[in-house]
């Protein structure tokens, strides 16, 4: 990654909406080598820690970058006040962008609030290599829109929602995104709040539609020497925390880790109950009086919640002879084909290893069976009923 600190002029600095501004500066080096969805550090006054800003767009002919910006405290509110002819020091570009490698035919750019402005280098880059481009963008009201007309310039469509319908769709982003998905995309990218990239993330899986969004989280150096910008990862065998500035901002939805295991607790137990519930019973007719018992204080009981919601659940037993069982496993429909499952299981193993368990089993229904292989189980035994569902017995060793 290549970057540098450049001292740059102020071009223009201007108010494009109620707390946003529209800042331009003379910045060769980051006018030739910044990507889309790549962002830049600046110095603000007198503070110690530079303001992490996506950039906008760049013009390589002119030298130019342009930053898109909010006014969120006093770093941002000093650079507001800057005029024409100032000068500001300017770190990057920085991160991991959005990639057109692939160039699919056609992508749909999404941006939520102070998250469009990248997007329109994104759609400019796309339109470039001769991709169709549909972008939806999302804002509180009328008031907050920013940059409909810059992204009209280079888009096939432009669709503008807000939250209080005072202007385009009456709604979410996830909306307009519904109708493109079944009709079929190449691939979306995204930026935005963290509750707008985590329902886009969830819609594309169902969908199979490749998906990369771009994360926002708080920085300090902006260059993966701390560790204030980390987030949760899961890709080919990897779990654990990666640096949003180095690693990201744009990470593959599909490996972002957007709802959390958690063990459960007596007081919890009758909301994962719930789960089994709807489930099982609602959903496959299990008998409720048979098929559910009280909290076993002998087990580890895990939940995967959105938010305080919990919407899977499951349990390990104490092991034996070194094996474990797994089981009670239950994944709320709307979640289902979004990870939550396998993040489920895979949590659940670590748990039994930690109990010293060499072979985890599990009593599976015969169209889960293809779930449990792709997580290295192998069946064994005869397939069997469990109540009117056949089941095989399956397992892995450690």
């Amino acid at each position: 990654m290549q970057y540098t600190d450049e001292r740059c002029e102020i071009l223009s600095n201007r108010q494009i909406a109620d707390g946003i501004f529209d800042l331009t500066v003379k910045a060769d080096y980051l006018a030739q080598n910044a990507g889309c969805g790549q962002f830049a550090n600046i110095l603000c006054g007198g503070l110690m820690l530079r303001r992490p800003i996506s950039i906008c767009d760049t013009d390589p002919k002119a030298g130019t970058a342009r930053f898109v910006y909010q006014v969120k405290g006093k770093g941002t509110a000093w650079l507001s006040q800057q005029p024409a002819g100032a000068s500001l020091q300017i770190f990057g570009p920085l991160g991991r962008g959005f990639s057109f490698i692939k160039k699919p035919a056609q992508v749909v750019l999404i941006g939520g609030g102070i998250g469009s402005p990248p997007m329109l280098k994104t759609a400019k880059t796309a339109a470039e290599l001769g991709i169709a481009v549909h972008v939806i963008l999302g804002f509180r009201s009328r008031q907050a829109v920013i940059l409909e007309q810059d992204f009209k310039q280079v888009a096939q469509t432009v669709t503008v929602c807000t939250d209080d319908g005072s202007y385009g769709i009456h709604g979410f982003v996830t909306q307009a995104l519904q109708p493109l998905l079944q009709q079929g995309v190449g691939c979306v990218m995204a930026c935005g709040p963290t509750p707008m990239l985590k329902n886009v993330a969830g819609m594309c899986a169902d969908t199979k539609t490749p998906c990369f969004v771009s994360l926002e989280e708080r920085m300090g150096c902006g260059v993966g020497a701390c560790m204030c910008c980390v987030c949760k990862i899961r890709v080919r065998g990897f779990s654990g925390y990666q640096q949003v500035c180095k690693s990201g901002p744009v990470f593959d939805g599909r490996s972002v880790v957007w709802y959390q295991t958690k063990p459960l607790e007596s007081g919890q137990f009758d909301d994962a109950k719930a789960v089994r519930l709807a489930v099982f019973c609602d959903e496959q007719g299990y008998d409720p009086a048979a098929e559910f018992d009280e909290l076993d204080a002998h087990a580890i009981h895990l939940a995967v919640y959105d938010g305080a919601k919990p919407i899977a659940t499951g349990r390990v037993l104490p092991p034996e002879d070194g094996v474990c069982k797994i089981g009670r496993i239950a994944v709320l429909k709307p979640y289902r084909g979004r990870s939550v499952g396998r993040y489920l299981v895979e949590d659940l193993i670590e748990a039994a290893r930690q109990q010293g368990a060499n072979t985890i089993r599990v009593d599976a229904q015969v169209q889960a069976m293809p779930f449990y292989q792709k997580l290295g189980f192998e069946s064994y035994g005869e397939e069997h009923l469990d109540g009117h569902i056949p089941h095989m017995y399956m397992e892995r060793k450690l």
